[in-house]
């Protein structure tokens, strides 16, 4: 951080087939890892393995219930690290984009030890066509959870946040909507807790590649008091 370098050098480009993959690092094996995403006309469910140790990268091999491909759904790692929950997202049963592609609302559970799925429960909800921003921000208690959705019918959308139980399958809406242009890949959006300001921060990416010297990201930041208060 101090040289602000990377130790290997990378060839930039626009091409990627993990676009809006979810990540998480677990610090119980020392690595990092990458799920889903969408690239070259395909949707994604595997789970690919950084080993900081050994610098090498795996495709893991898992079990339990099927995981749909998908991209832009929203994953948070449990309080004691050994569970990752992924909520949501958009993908088809096969993982081809022409072949009934559609909005997941569901949550399932990945046991990192034993590299296994389990699906927990559908989300209920009576607004269809919403995705998520990418991160699941669980709290201290290890129960709750807080997201951003929006709906992914139009560019001139809104980030809401909401609130709900890993136990359950409803949620409530809480805090200030937030403007968020929605442009599908060259667009981007997170949800942080930070536990020294006690506040969450949402932060939203809009890429325009007008030209090759013009292009450019627009980065907003939002924060919110934690915990949120409902809109009513």
């Amino acid at each position: 951080t101090n040289a602000r370098s990377w130790t290997n050098p990378w060839k930039d480009t626009l091409l990627t087939e993990f676009w809006h993959a979810n990540k998480f690092s677990s610090a119980k094996d020392s690595s990092i890892y990458i799920i889903g995403g969408y690239g070259q006309l395909k949707y994604k469910n595997g789970v690919q393995r950084y080993h900081w140790p050994t610098q090498k990268w795996e495709v893991l091999k898992v079990s339990g219930d099927h995981f749909a491909p998908r991209y832009l759904a929203a994953l948070g790692l449990s309080i004691t690290g050994d569970t990752a929950f992924i909520m949501g997202g958009y993908g088809s049963p096969e993982g081809d984009q022409m072949l009934n592609p559609g909005n997941y609302y569901d949550l399932y559970a990945f046991d990192i030890a034993r590299r296994s799925f389990k699906r927990l429960h559908s989300i209920t909800t009576g607004d269809p066509h919403y995705l998520f921003a990418n991160s699941l921000v669980i709290d201290p208690s290890g129960k709750n959870y807080y997201a951003l959705r929006f709906p992914n019918g139009s560019f001139n959308t809104q980030l809401q946040l909401i609130s709900g139980k890993l136990e359950d399958s409803t949620y409530r809406l809480v805090g200030d909507k937030i403007p968020y242009s929605f442009y599908d890949v060259q667009t981007f959006a997170d949800l942080f807790y930070s536990p020294v300001s006690k506040k969450l921060f949402a932060v939203t990416f809009h890429y325009s590649p007008e030209s090759e010297k013009a292009r450019n990201t627009q980065v907003k930041i939002y924060a919110i008091d934690f915990p949120p208060e409902t809109i009513e």
